[in-house]
């Protein structure tokens, strides 16, 4: 890939998909299925905090 070419398109959404740990959603099968409903609703990518929610 040339160095000019960019892996995100410009004015492309990446959400941030995070609770705290004492949060209800602190739950890794509900940061999935928020990660899911953002990539349904057009974001490219999402993030995540702790290893065992990717």
């Amino acid at each position: 890939m040339a160095h000019d070419q960019n892996l995100i398109p410009p004015q492309s959404l990446i959400v941030s998909c995070q609770a705290p740990v004492d949060s209800p959603l602190h739950d890794p099968m509900i940061i999935a299925a928020m990660s899911k409903a953002a990539i349904n609703q057009g974001a490219v990518g999402v993030r995540v905090d702790t290893p065992d929610q990717i």
